[in-house]
């Protein structure tokens, strides 16, 4: 119990279990998969197939209310599975909000920055929708449905997007994901955005929020404030901790490698601290660097 207690303050642990990294085939064979979509004909993530013909893709769109929506190249999704069979699918945008400003290598949106990946060798290369045909073409003030995995920095954290969809509008409830810091009583920040929480719905419910878990919030448009000190805020209706799944779930996640320990054997994956220490390592433990793009199959 303790070491739990202690895991659940930086995120879950995953203790690999024969997995490999980029292997590819059918994923776990029942369990949880949260990764980039790659492929069609049944729907593939980070490579795995899974069978989704008899379940519909769907996404948050408000606190509570599920949306139908299209697991479009790109997309970050979380598929629930029973022997390859894919039992629900969950598209999960990481921003959905309009670009603040645009710089030579990505851009800014609700204060998170997205920086854009034109090379596969450091994953997933970012897709473009909905007109777009590339970074030149997002101008500030675009509706966009941002989705990427988060890297940690220096500085804190970025988004490396994998897909950039524009929209017609802002929709009525704006999205925003990342690492939670300072956190207190009132809230607490994502990059440079102050989420001001009181009064919102924490999910999973009685969980308590702590520095450097990943987070998901959604927050009605008209509740974003411009600037008037360091950062904008926003009030949060809904704050959703990152978990994927319960303590013995077989799991699939992916993302860049962050503070590589190879001592102790294990990284953080955006907010994931995954323990290798005996997992089988592929192509072989001396690929395994900061920065690289990794698949992690394991045991919560």
């Amino acid at each position: 119990a303790r070491a739990l207690a202690l895991a659940g303050l930086v995120g879950w642990v995953l203790v690999g279990c024969g997995g490999g990294v980029g292997s590819g085939g059918t994923g776990v064979a029942s369990g949880v998969t949260d990764g980039t979509v790659n492929g069609f004909g049944s729907v593939f993530v980070d490579g795995d197939r899974f069978d989704d013909s008899a379940v519909a893709a769907y996404a948050e769109t408000a606190p509570g209310v599920q949306t139908q929506a299209d697991a479009r190249l790109g997309a970050r999704v979380e598929v629930e599975s029973e022997l390859g069979k894919a039992t629900r699918l969950r598209v999960e945008a990481a921003l959905v909000a309009p670009v603040e400003s645009v710089s030579a290598d990505g851009f800014q949106v609700l204060g998170q920055k997205v920086r854009i990946n034109a090379s596969a060798s450091n994953g997933p290369v970012t897709q473009f929708g909905g007109g777009y045909a590339g970074l030149a073409t997002v101008q500030p003030g675009d509706a966009v449905e941002v989705h990427g995995f988060t890297l940690r920095t220096a500085a804190g954290f970025e988004l490396q997007a994998t897909r950039v969809q524009r929209l017609a509008a802002v929709p009525a409830f704006v999205r925003v994901s990342g690492l939670a810091s300072n956190v207190d009583v009132a809230g607490f920040d994502l990059g440079s955005l102050r989420v001001i929480s009181a009064g919102a719905a924490m999910l999973p419910a009685g969980a308590p929020l702590a520095g450097g878990q990943s987070v998901t919030v959604l927050a009605p448009r008209v509740s974003l404030m411009p600037a008037s000190g360091p950062a904008q805020s926003l009030h949060a209706a809904q704050v959703r901790i990152r978990v994927l799944g319960q303590a013995g779930d077989q799991v699939a996640t992916s993302g860049v490698v962050g503070s590589l320990d190879l001592g102790a054997g294990r990284f953080d994956l955006g907010g994931t601290m995954v323990d290798y220490r005996q997992a089988s390592v592929r192509p072989e433990v001396g690929a395994l660097v900061a920065g690289r793009y990794v698949q992690v199959r394991g045991t919560l």
